[in-house]
C-alpha cells in the first residue's frame, strides 16, 4: 500500500486562513493560495513589495480602507507577541476579518512577521 505524504507548503497554501509572511522591513516574502484567490492578484504582483504598497494593489474602489489603516497602524508599532484586530471590509457586502499578527522567526531565517486574514462575520 502506497502512503501518501502531506508536504507542509499544501497545508499552508490550502489553509482556511489567508496567510502572508513578511520579513523585518514588512516586505512580502510569502502569500498563500487562500489569500492569493481572496483578492484576485497572483503572488508576483506582491512579492517582495512593502505590505503598504502591495494593499494599494488590490482592486477595492474603498473597500480595505479600514483595512489599509490597520495595516498602517500595524508596520508603525510592530508587535511583539500576538496581536489580533477585527476589521470592517466592504467586499461587496459588510464583513470582519480577524488580523492576526506575530513576530516570525524560523530556525536558519531572518526575522519577520506571519499574518494570517480569517472570516470573522458573524
Amino acid at each position: 500500500m502506497l502512503v501518501a505524504t502531506i508536504r507542509p507548503e499544501f497545508v499552508l497554501e490550502h489553509a482556511p486562513s489567508g496567510i502572508v509572511i513578511t520579513d523585518a522591513e514588512w516586505r512580502i516574502r510569502y502569500v498563500n493560495g487562500t489569500l492569493l484567490h481572496a483578492i484576485h492578484c497572483a503572488a508576483e504582483d506582491l512579492m517582495g513589495e512593502h505590505l503598504l504598497v502591495a494593499v494599494t494593489k488590490i482592486p477595492h474602489h474603498g473597500a480595505l480602507d479600514e483595512m489599509v489603516h490597520c495595516l498602517v497602524r500595524l508596520t508603525g508599532s510592530p508587535p511583539a507577541q500576538l496581536d489580533s484586530r477585527i476589521v470592517p471590509v466592504k467586499l461587496p457586502a459588510r464583513k470582519f476579518l480577524r488580523v492576526h499578527a506575530m513576530p516570525f522567526c524560523p530556525p536558519d531565517s531572518p526575522p519577520g512577521y506571519y499574518l494570517t486574514f480569517t472570516d470573522a462575520t458573524r
